[in-house]
């Protein structure tokens, strides 16, 4: 199973169904959220890649996205792979697929805002947490900030 490119429309009820059940805030393509808590509305000019992995059946197993969100940095949005599949390194292999985009943009931190419940697999492909914020309460928290030097 590999990964493949997706749309908003395919992720959007995965998100709005798995990954952030009785959201609050609405759920749009990116976040104005930047690396350790300021807030940049420009980040919303920028493109976004949306990847996902399909069973042999052609249902969506996991996704997640990606945007420039500074200067220097591409975040990783999103991450979600279903629980029957776990383990078995779609999540890296989602995170890699964010990364090699960083890497097109010239990007020099790749970054995220993970859940506690998956650090692990964020540090297993070299993210580290990062800032004073660690621990930060978010709607779905606790939530971490986490980066990888590219």
């Amino acid at each position: 199973m590999q990964v493949l490119p997706a749309t908003f429309s395919e992720i959007e009820p995965i998100w709005r169904e798995k990954l952030w059940p009785g959201r609050q805030s609405p759920i749009r393509t990116h976040s104005s959220m930047k690396l350790q808590g300021s807030y940049d509305m420009e980040i919303y000019k920028n493109p976004v890649h949306f990847w996902k992995i399909l069973d042999g059946e052609g249902r969506v197993i996991g996704v997640n996205s990606g945007f420039v969100s500074g200067k220097d940095s591409y975040r990783s949005r999103g991450l979600f792979v279903e629980t029957d599949w776990r383990g078995r390194g779609f999540a890296k292999r989602l995170l890699k697929a964010t990364e090699a985009q960083a890497i097109v943009f010239d990007k020099k931190i790749l970054w995220s805002f993970a859940r506690g419940s998956a650090l692990k697999v964020y540090q297993s492909v070299g993210f580290e947490v990062v800032g004073e914020d660690v621990g930060q309460i978010g709607e779905f928290g606790p939530n971490f900030y986490v980066a990888k030097k590219l």
